[in-house]
């Protein structure tokens, strides 16, 4: 019974080494279970999926394998080097390093955006129905609303069928701005304008 439990607990070791190996993500959980209609591995309770460099939090992760897609729902983030999202679900697909969020949050100084429907690679986000604050949200900060907005971490911003204002007040139309996100110049437009 010994030499079984021993070659059981070798197989099982050597298995997690090869998934390592072969770039399979690191999932953890409070606990673990298959779900039998989809085959997804679900973990519940402060879930976890690491895999190279990419942080997936949530309540519960289903994994798929054969897809390589992690589906995060409940208080979920996705932190990437100084990228963190939040929403209430984001889809994450290994394969291509690319990720889809219904209602996201997220800051990389100095911009702070919120939007409806994201789909995001490593090297642009681009957001539906996208609301953008230059430094911290709120009442009297500089806003833009954009109908689409997509932004190059670190870089810049591109926004098409944009308003600029105040808050949640939207006062100038602007159809379109391709903006550094080092020069703060919507805050310049916004005090030129009033």
């Amino acid at each position: 019974m010994t030499c079984r439990f021993l070659l059981v607990l070798f197989v099982l070791a050597f298995t997690t080494a090869s998934l390592k190996a072969a770039g399979m993500p690191e999932l953890s959980a409070a606990s673990t279970d298959t779900d039998p209609a989809t085959g997804d591995q679900v973990f519940v309770g402060q879930a976890r999926l690491d895999y190279e460099g990419v942080l997936l939090l949530g309540d519960e992760i289903r994994y798929n394998i054969a897809k390589q897609t992690a589906t995060a729902r409940g208080h979920v983030s996705l932190t990437r080097g100084s990228q963190r999202l939040l929403a209430d679900e984001i889809v994450y697909r290994l394969a291509d390093k690319t990720y889809r969020v219904n209602r996201v949050r997220f800051g990389q100084s100095p911009l702070y955006v919120s939007g409806d429907l994201v789909n995001g690679t490593a090297k642009a986000i681009g957001l539906q129905h996208a609301s953008l604050a230059y430094h911290e949200p709120g009442l009297v900060a500089p806003t833009l609303k954009a109908e689409e907005l997509t932004i190059i971490p670190g870089d810049r911003f591109v926004a098409d069928q944009a308003r600029l204002g105040l808050g949640d007040t939207s006062i100038i139309p602007l159809h379109h701005i391709n903006q550094s996100v080092d020069d703060p110049w919507f805050e310049r437009k916004f005090n030129e304008e009033i």
